[in-house]
């Protein structure tokens, strides 16, 4: 596992442990979890783009050949 290290407000870390205090957790740990869950939501958006794309050239496909028939 690789190390970072990252300069906060005195606010944003405050903010940062008493949330990782509300949920039992350090700093570390919630930081890890909110970098994961952000890369894990921008993957899920790409993926639904992607699906949008599809369905947009099926829909016009689909145009396409009604109006020829």
């Amino acid at each position: 596992m690789k190390q970072t290290g990252t300069r906060l407000t005195d606010a944003s870390f405050e903010q940062l442990q008493s949330d990782a205090e509300k949920r039992g957790t350090t700093v570390s740990d919630l930081i890890r979890s909110i970098v994961v869950e952000h890369y894990n939501n921008v993957a899920e958006k790409a993926e639904l783009m992607a699906i949008k794309t599809s369905l947009a050239a099926v829909a016009e496909t689909v145009k396409n050949l009604a109006s020829t028939t």
